[in-house]
């Protein structure tokens, strides 16, 4: 469609996408903004695919070295720095601490495992799941919805606030207009 000139909205209402997504593929995938080749596109999903890293597995000999670890109330930090520097010819077992806590996690003796750790936790809350978004303000009203009068700031009461708050928790600056 686009060696025939047509545009990325027309594109989209075509095949029945999203223009972004559609934007994004020609992007990623395309010669140039006026060509675009699917085997192409597909050669360069291959070679970025296989870039990719495969997913770290623990070993029986991996794990029992972490239990050990654990069982001495190591971190999973702490852990991990041992791995690295005490395997140097065995780069299999160069984890991350984020694949140890992942392993603690996920394994059947969770339980087990997490009363070792220094923050012992049940469950582990990820940074983009659905709990860490912050909900806004419940019945929030806007600003525009306020009487005319509130406006003159004549009668008190009728005053702006801001209210800014540290890094920490640590300070805070209130305002009031």
């Amino acid at each position: 469609y686009l060696s025939q000139g047509k545009g990325v909205r027309e594109i989209s209402r075509l095949l029945q996408r999203s223009p972004s997504t559609i934007s994004t593929e020609i992007r990623r995938n395309g010669m140039s903004k006026e060509s675009y080749s699917p085997s192409q596109a597909q050669s360069h999903y291959r070679m970025r695919r296989g870039a990719c890293r495969k997913a770290q597995r623990i070993t029986p000999i991996l794990q029992e070295l972490i239990e050990t670890k654990l069982l001495k109330r190591w971190s999973p930090e702490q852990i991990s720095h041992y791995l690295r520097s005490n395997f140097h010819d065995y780069r299999e077992y160069w984890v991350s601490h984020e694949t140890i806590y992942t392993f603690i996690y996920r394994t059947e003796n969770r339980d087990f495992y997490t009363q070792f750790l220094r923050r012992k936790r049940k469950k582990r809350h990820l940074r983009n799941s659905e709990r860490s978004i912050q909900k806004g303000i419940k019945n929030r009203r806007s600003i525009r919805e306020r009487p005319a009068e509130v406006e003159e700031r004549l009668i008190p009461g009728h005053w702006e606030g801001d209210l800014i708050i540290g890094r920490g928790h640590e300070s805070a600056l209130g305002t009031l207009v």
